[in-house]
């Protein structure tokens, strides 16, 4: 993640981080260190359960449990959370926004998670690009950071400009 840090902030790119409880306790100081960088953290549960497949109450308790870890320890305050596994469900959504959260999904999965290779990776963001776009990659995945500055200097090249999920979202 230090890498992937350097790698963007060597470009002026600020990033949406979205983070679990058990990466925020194994790993406080890079997440000391996303926030100090100006990037933007998002709750990503607690343990990346199968959300649809648990209790409601567990809902609850896996995204306050997560956003009590980010507001001490980064000092800032989530309201974008994004489902483990992308699952989900109307009831789920509805606990999100009773917690003040709103649910944000990618429309591009650079499938970095499967170590598909570093070409691989470039070229399934590159190809699949568009304005608005939210790319879905993973800080732990190790191509990632293998990567990330040839799809940044070929998305540059195209004219694309690069944000946070809310910048982005506030740019629709």
């Amino acid at each position: 993640a230090l890498k992937l840090l350097k790698i963007l902030k060597d470009n002026n790119i600020k990033a949406t981080f979205f983070l679990s409880g058990i990466w925020l306790i194994n790993y406080p100081h890079l997440v000391r260190a996303i926030a100090a960088e100006g990037h933007e953290i998002g709750n990503h549960s607690y343990t990346h359960p199968h959300m649809p497949l648990i209790p409601l109450s567990q809902v609850s308790n896996q995204i306050i449990r997560t956003d009590a870890l980010i507001k001490n320890i980064s000092e800032t305050s989530p309201y974008l959370f994004r489902p483990p596994y992308g699952e989900y469900n109307q009831a789920i959504l509805n606990t999100l926004a009773s917690l003040g959260y709103v649910s944000i999904m990618w429309t591009i999965d650079s499938l970095d998670w499967k170590n598909p290779g570093v070409d691989q990776i470039t070229s399934r963001i590159v190809n699949n690009i568009e304005p608005g776009a939210i790319v879905l990659m993973h800080q732990s995945s190790p191509q990632t950071a293998e990567a990330l500055p040839e799809i940044i200097s070929q998305l540059k090249e195209q004219g694309y400009s690069f944000g946070t999920v809310t910048q982005v979202l506030d740019a629709k």
